[in-house]
């Protein structure tokens, strides 16, 4: 039942997230674009972001604009680019990264140790 805000400009990837979380119980929003994202995000107990958006965007710039509008909430960076400054950009942000393709299992994983840690679902 928890509400979770998925963002990627892949149409496909995007379908494919949103079907994958629908299929664990979670009220998904799935969206195409910050913009969408930025009216979408206050009610969501978790944000699972592409790291490359479109015009430059990155889940992370995404990230932070949203904590400052909404405050923290638990967050997954998803990314197939596996450089180094996109590895140093999210865990520089404090956080989770993981990297596409992925097994569902390692996402449930992340999923399930970001929502244990304490005070980190919004009030």
């Amino acid at each position: 039942g928890l509400r979770v805000l998925v963002v990627d400009n892949d149409a496909e990837a995007l379908e494919a997230m949103r079907q994958m979380l629908l299929a664990w119980g979670c009220d998904v929003v799935a969206v195409a674009d910050a913009a969408a994202a930025e009216t979408s995000a206050g009610d969501a107990g978790l944000w699972l972001f592409d790291y490359h958006l479109d015009d430059g965007d990155t889940g992370v710039a995404l990230w932070h604009r949203l904590v400052a509008r909404h405050g923290p909430r638990p967050t997954v960076i998803l990314s197939a680019d596996t450089g180094g400054d996109t590895r140093d950009a999210v865990r520089g942000a404090g956080l989770s990264l993981l990297n596409k393709p992925f097994k569902p299992l390692a996402l449930r994983w992340a999923i399930n140790h970001l929502l244990a840690a304490p005070g980190t679902l919004p009030a």
